[in-house]
């Protein structure tokens, strides 16, 4: 009976042990997984930003240019609004 109790329990142990390793083994590779996500995560989120960054940087220059043209048109106006003033004045 004690020989029976005995290599059942070094079975039952034997059993808990390997259940207990492949236990920890998914957990770790659940672990691992969870890690590798929110690195990817974290590298698309500096995608992101580094795109918002050159859009940013795009809109500025592109609004920069803008300005110079409305202050080239603003010019423009100027100049025919003078001309025509001037050319009302010696028609009268």
């Amino acid at each position: 009976m004690d020989e029976m109790l005995t290599s059942t329990t070094g079975i039952v142990a034997a059993i808990v042990a390997i259940i207990g390793a492949l236990g920890i083994k998914e957990f770790w590779k659940i672990w691992q997984r969870k890690i590798e996500l929110n690195a990817e995560s974290d590298h698309k989120s500096d995608e992101r930003l580094t795109e918002c960054e050159n859009k940013i940087e795009a809109l500025r220059v592109e609004n920069t240019n803008l300005k110079v043209k409305v202050a080239k048109l603003e010019e423009r106006l100027l100049v025919t609004t003078k001309t025509r003033v001037k050319n009302a004045k010696k028609a009268e």
